[in-house]
């Protein structure tokens, strides 16, 4: 028993270790498409800027950035705005959840 859980920890260690966790850049992607997704399905965010920035923030905290470094947000975003995958991702995400919106409704 004591090496099935042995084996068990050091098979967990080895996949966190493998790239269990997302880079930056694909947070990012993740984060952008969720919030365009909830305005999509959710056109009231449009109107509440103050309800669009705590959707914003919880989500991109959610996706583990650090969203009360105001500084730190304003870098990320620049840093994203101009990279063209980026851009392409986050269409084809959006595009995949509003083409699932109107098949919902």
């Amino acid at each position: 028993m004591k090496k099935i859980v042995v084996s068990l920890v050091a098979i967990s260690l080895f996949l966190v270790g493998c790239g269990g966790e997302k880079s930056e850049k694909d947070r990012y992607i993740d984060a952008s498409v969720e919030m365009a997704c909830n305005i999509v399905q959710n056109n009231e965010l449009l109107k509440d800027t103050e309800a669009a920035l705590n959707k914003a923030m919880e989500i991109f905290e959610n996706n583990g950035f650090a969203v009360e470094d105001l500084t730190a947000m304003q870098i990320l975003s620049e840093k994203y705005n101009g990279d063209v995958a980026v851009s392409e991702a986050v269409k084809a995400g959006v595009t995949k959840c509003a083409a699932s919106s109107l098949s919902n409704s």
